[in-house]
């Protein structure tokens, strides 16, 4: 008797369903990529981080992560098919997301705006997106 047991599930789709599937696809990236993004914004720009030192600006903490504005305005997002890509493109961004050490030894704490967005289980009160959820949604939705 054999030891194992394996078996195969094929699908073929009928022709033009392929292209259809493909394109509802994207319309949905398109879709829930802008809304993502948006969240981002919101992200950045919400009063939620907590804020060790009194901040340069005058306001206190919890705060938002906007000082000057050059950080929120640096934000580029690509899309190109089912692919997105978001960058911060000021020279201090990667500190902010992800905290730093000063010069003068102190701490700057990492406020990662791109996971409290996609994941929580940051100090911050910013609701998840669920991205897989809502692509899958909009897909059902375009194709129905």
């Amino acid at each position: 008797m054999a030891d194992n047991f394996q078996f195969e599930i094929n699908v073929e789709l009928p022709k033009g369903a392929e292209k259809a599937f493909e394109r509802a696809a994207e319309q949905a990236m398109k879709q829930v990529s802008a809304e993502l993004d948006g969240r981002f914004t919101d992200a950045i720009s919400s009063a939620v981080w907590p804020w060790p030192f009194p901040a340069s600006n005058g306001k206190g903490s919890p705060r938002s992560i906007v000082d000057t504005g050059a950080l929120k305005q640096s934000g580029v997002f690509k899309l190109s098919g089912l692919q997105a890509e978001w960058k911060w493109t000021s020279n201090y961004a990667a500190a902010v997301h992800e905290g730093a050490r000063l010069w003068n030894g102190a701490n700057i704490p990492a406020r990662p705006w791109t996971n409290a967005v996609l994941e929580g289980g940051t100090s911050a009160s910013i609701p998840v997106y669920d991205f897989s959820t809502e692509l899958s949604k909009r897909i059902t939705n375009i194709l129905s």
